[in-house]
């Protein structure tokens, strides 16, 4: 009696093979790696506009302070704590016929790459003041 050879074309595969799964995660790894620089910016990226808003809301309040008649306003607690280096600046520009003063508040800071970050300012303009 003759034995007959194996017929496999009626067979169906059911599962995967040991090369298939190596080739999925070397794609798979691939697409991380190159994804991977974007994520880690993102984050840096997010960061970095909290910051700005943080500063923006001081630099309204400091105004309303100003405009309420504050002598001398400063950075709060926690925009120091939150911030590297965060400094307050003021600027005074007279109007022609000095009747009234634009004011410029600008805070600016070191970022956490140790690089001078661009202020945030903000101008108004107020009457001034008459000394009697």
């Amino acid at each position: 009696m003759k034995k007959k050879a194996a017929d496999n074309s009626n067979t169906q595969r059911t599962g995967t093979t040991i090369i298939e799964f190596l080739t999925a995660g070397a794609l798979l790894a691939t697409v991380i790696s190159f994804l991977a620089p974007f994520i880690s910016r993102v984050s840096i990226v997010n960061e970095s506009i909290a910051d700005r808003e943080h500063v923006l809301r001081e630099v309204q309040n400091i105004v309303t302070q100003i405009q309420q008649g504050e002598q001398e306003p400063a950075l709060s607690e926690e925009l120091t704590s939150r911030l590297e280096d965060a400094k307050l600046e003021f600027k005074e520009t007279f109007d022609t016929d000095a009747s009234l003063t634009m004011i410029t508040v600008s805070i600016s800071w070191i970022n956490q790459f140790g690089e001078p970050h661009p202020p945030v300012s903000l101008s108004f303009w107020q009457p001034k003041e008459e000394s009697e």
